[in-house]
C-alpha cells in the first residue's frame, strides 16, 4: 500500500526499457545461462503487469518465445536425468505466460497455443493415470506447481479438466498478491 503511482510508473518504465524486443524476455543484452531462465524469470515479473492492469508491450513476442521453447514431447522443461515427473514449475510458467498473453492479444497464434496446451495436456493425462504414484514423493513446493498446472489446464481446457470448483494458480490469483491486507 506504500507504492505510489510515481513509483509504479518508474518500475514499469524500467521494465519496458529493459525488455528484449526480439523475445519479450528480460533483460535485454544479458545472456541467459540456460534455456529455462528467461521464461522462469519472466513469470515473476508478468503478474506485476497483470495485477496492476498495465499494458504489457510485447505479448506476441512472449507467445512466440514460449511456443518456441516447447519440446517435441510436449514439455517445456528439458530434463536429461530421466526425471519421470512431467509437472514442474517451468510447465506452470509456460501455461501462465500463454494464458496471460493470449488474453492481451486474443486470436494471435490461437491454434498454435491450443495445440501446444493440448499436447502438454495429453502428456499430463497419461502421466496422471496413477496419481498416487506421482505426488507422494514430491516436496510440497512441487505439489504446488502440480495444483497450479491443473488450474491453468482447467482455464485452457475446461471441458477436459472438469471440477465443480474453479482452480487457480500462483501467478494470476489476485488473492495471493494482496499483501496490503497483511502489512503491519
Amino acid at each position: 500500500k506504500e507504492c505510489s503511482r510515481d513509483w509504479l510508473a518508474t518500475v514499469f518504465h524500467w521494465l519496458n526499457t529493459n525488455i528484449d524486443p526480439d523475445t519479450g524476455w528480460w533483460r535485454k543484452g544479458v545472456h541467459h545461462t540456460d534455456r529455462h531462465q528467461p521464461l522462469g524469470g519472466s513469470v515473476h515479473i508478468l503478474p506485476i503487469y497483470q495485477h496492476h492492469e498495465t499494458a504489457f508491450p510485447l505479448p506476441e513476442k512472449v507467445i512466440d518465445s514460449v511456443l518456441g521453447l516447447q519440446l517435441p514431447d510436449g514439455r517445456w522443461l528439458n530434463r536429461k536425468n530421466g526425471d519421470k515427473h512431467v509437472m514442474h514449475y517451468l510447465e506452470l510458467d509456460a501455461l501462465y505466460a500463454l494464458d496471460f498473453m493470449r488474453r492481451l492479444v486474443p486470436g494471435y497464434r490461437k491454434y498454435d497455443i491450443e495445440n501446444a496446451v493440448s499436447r502438454y495436456a495429453d502428456l499430463v493425462c497419461d502421466y496422471w493415470k496413477d496419481p498416487l504414484q506421482h505426488w507422494k514423493d514430491q516436496h510440497p513446493h512441487h505439489i504446488l506447481s502440480i495444483v497450479g498446472t491443473f488450474g491453468l489446464l482447467q482455464k485452457f481446457l475446461p471441458g477436459r479438466f472438469k471440477d465443480p470448483l474453479e482452480w487457480s494458480d500462483i501467478f494470476s490469483d489476485r488473492a495471493l498478491y494482496n499483501t496490503s491486507a497483511v502489512e503491519a
